[in-house]
């Protein structure tokens, strides 16, 4: 497929070589005798379960990517609920971090950088303010300053807060400062 009409035909779009998946009706010109359907999902293997204890009552926001050879997540972790289910949980919110070869087998590797209860064992890369929907990405700029090779961002006080990693997992404040100010960050 080299070029595509819009619907309606009004419009041509070159899309090149590029494969697109058609969720709706933009690419198609018309379709007589073909219907677009979204199949179930397939039922396969649990490939992460969320039972540290640091990861409390309610693990959110995974973010995957591959990285070179390896593929990495990142997740919220709080806990939702305190034991009783009556309001939020003990502690605060964190961003942890796991990783894998296949995207199937994960592993949560064991980063000793932020403390959980007095210990440092355990896959926490993030423990500070704003981890709110903390959204994580490499940045492909080949230009990229030198230790701000990660980024993210996440919602905390006063609006959408920016992080910085040289490798992922140690992260810091691009700016101090939010970053953008109004809106609604989910």
């Amino acid at each position: 497929i080299t070029d595509c009409f819009a619907q309606g035909g009004s419009a041509v779009l070159a899309i090149g070589s590029r494969l697109e998946l058609f969720v709706d009706e933009y690419l198609i010109d018309s379709r007589d005798g073909v219907s677009l359907r979204l199949h179930s999902p397939t039922a396969r293997e649990i490939v992460m379960t969320y039972e540290d204890p640091w990861e409390g009552s309610g693990c959110g926001y995974q973010q995957v990517f591959r990285d070179g050879d390896i593929i990495r997540m990142y997740y919220t972790s709080q806990d939702l609920t305190d034991d009783a289910g009556t309001r939020l949980g003990r502690h605060p919110c964190y961003v942890c971090y796991a990783e894998s070869a296949d995207g199937i087998h994960w592993e949560k590797p064991n980063l000793g950088l932020f403390e959980y209860e007095g210990s440092k064992e355990n896959n926490i890369v993030w423990a500070g303010p704003a981890v709110d929907n903390f959204t994580v990405y490499k940045d492909p700029n080949p230009a990229c300053r030198a230790g701000e090779e990660y980024k993210a961002v996440a919602s905390g006080a006063g609006g959408l807060l920016a992080y910085k990693s040289s490798d992922g997992l140690h992260w810091a404040l691009l700016p101090p400062e939010p970053i953008i100010t109004a809106g609604a960050f989910d």
